[in-house]
């Protein structure tokens, strides 16, 4: 197809973008979402527009002006969709090579570091889905947590991590992991750790745990703004069902002293995000969870959030799949339960606010050339001085990424570094080089296509297209109904 609109005079061959994303709209709504995988274009068009776009995928030698009266579509619409992105003037191989120039950029943009803390392989609960059981029975590992000499040589390495790698990054956050990072005899190390990351970095740090909260009462002073900030504990049902699920090794619930420890630190002004692990087994115990979750008095705090996340399987641990729910499965359940329980978010809820907000405010959308911070500034130190990215990858030395010396020297491995850091993004795994999805979804988590595709440099899908094209349409319909 020829572009007879050009100032000087040159012709170029038109055609639909490889990129284009084809949503039908509900009949009552009409149309199509249509929207763009890398200009973050969306747009609502007719069925006329989808016909000249199908049209358009192999090409054409007609003119615009051709194009507009066959089809009924103005010149001026016809353009529009070229600004936005929707036909090109690139070839298939041309536009596949800007995306990837796209991708690396996005991915050199690092605008979060996360410095983690695996405080220990320890934990004083025994939930019998947890993907670190078989760690806890190695000797090698268990019964060790930071020493004081050993935070000095962690301060030192992220002070060089960051000054070579980071130096202009907006948002430093010092995270807490384990086993279970707080438990009572750790609270002089935590507290070490903070004071000293403060010194370091300056009071813009955030720091932040994800925590059983069994223990959390003990580091009441260690709680609020400008100190552990924020925190994600988990909650996987009302009392009786989650004391099956997640209690102490001598059988003990531990429902009541977590609930207590929520308060406690949402009376701090902790932002506390509520976890609900979600199988088969404790679906359908989410109203009564929902129903103790209002009793409790959260939801009146604005710092209290209470989310849903899919069990799966991990590298050492398969649980019987049919206990497990896809995403899009439960996302459709807790849709339903929403009308009840607004408060209560789907595993993609995220995904739907975002699409939400592009619609109610033209924000762009927020493209990510990697699934998670693994992958960009997300490091993860543990009490042996082993540097790892993953923290589902921890306690394997196969799999870390670099570790400290004696003297507080960083050393990566160099070919586990460029893979985790450099390699695994949108842009090198060649599937998702095509995809218009990719950068919505980042390619996947690379230890679930470990899991499932025997590599960790596959790809892992987990059935985007569907929960996005679901996402797009429901924010849609609660932005413009």
């Amino acid at each position: 197809m020829m572009d007879k609109h050009q100032d000087d005079g040159e012709t170029f061959m038109l055609r639909s973008s490889s990129y284009n994303i084809y949503i039908p709209l509900p009949k009552r709504q009409k149309g199509f979402l249509l929207i763009h995988g890398y200009t973050g274009a969306y747009d609502k068009i007719s069925q006329r527009v989808k016909d000249l776009l199908d049209y358009l995928s192999q090409g054409s030698e007609q003119s615009i002006d051709e194009l507009a009266l066959q089809y009924g579509v103005s010149e001026t619409i016809i353009h529009q969709l070229k600004k936005r992105g929707y036909i090109t003037s690139l070839s298939i191989e041309d536009e596949q090579k800007l995306f990837r120039q796209i991708a690396r950029y996005l991915h050199k943009r690092n605008e979060e570091v996360n410095y983690i803390f695996f405080m220990t392989y320890d934990c004083n609960l025994a939930c019998p889905y947890c993907f670190q059981n078989e760690l806890r029975k190695r000797r090698d590992i268990t019964g060790y947590s930071f020493t004081r000499e050993g935070v000095d040589r962690i301060c030192k390495a992220i002070n060089f991590i960051h000054s070579r790698y980071y130096p202009d990054t907006k948002r430093t956050r010092i995270g807490f992991y384990g086993g279970e990072p707080f438990l009572k005899r750790q609270y002089a190390s935590v507290h070490y750790i903070l004071e000293q990351c403060k010194a370091m970095i300056g009071d813009g740090v955030e720091f932040w745990g994800v925590t059983n909260g069994t223990d959390l009462h003990f580091y009441k002073e260690l709680l609020g703004p400008g100190k552990i900030q924020s925190l994600q504990i988990t909650l996987d049902g009302p009392p009786e069902q989650h004391d099956q699920r997640r209690k102490y090794a001598d059988g003990r619930g531990s429902f009541y002293r977590i609930a207590e420890n929520i308060t406690l630190a949402l009376q701090k002004g902790v932002k506390v995000s509520v976890r609900v692990n979600i199988d088969r087994n404790n679906m359908q115990y989410l109203p009564a969870l929902m129903d103790e979750v209002y009793r409790q008095g959260w939801p009146k705090f604005p710092n209290f959030r209470i989310y849903t996340a899919v069990v799966h399987a991990s590298i050492d641990w398969f649980p019987d799949n049919n206990t497990l729910f896809s995403r899009s499965e439960a996302n459709a359940i807790i849709r339903e339960l929403q009308l009840r329980y607004p408060e209560l978010e789907a595993p993609d809820e995220r995904l739907r606010k975002q699409i939400e907000r592009i619609f109610s405010s033209g924000q762009p959308p927020q493209f990510r050339a990697s699934y998670c911070g693994a992958h960009q500034g997300m490091y993860i130190f543990d009490p042996f001085d082993n540097i790892y990215t993953c923290w589902e990858l921890t306690a394997d030395p196969k799999m870390r990424i670099g570790y400290i010396t004696p003297e507080g020297e960083v050393i990566f491995e160099k070919e586990s570094f460029a893979f985790w850091k450099q390699q695994r993004t949108v842009a090198d795994m060649e599937p998702c080089q095509r995809c218009p999805y990719a950068l919505y979804c980042g390619g996947g988590c690379a230890v679930q296509a470990k899991v499932h595709k025997g590599s960790f440099f596959a790809s892992y899908c987990d059935g985007f297209q569907k929960r996005f094209q679901q996402a797009a349409i429901e924010a849609y319909q609660k932005v413009f109904s």
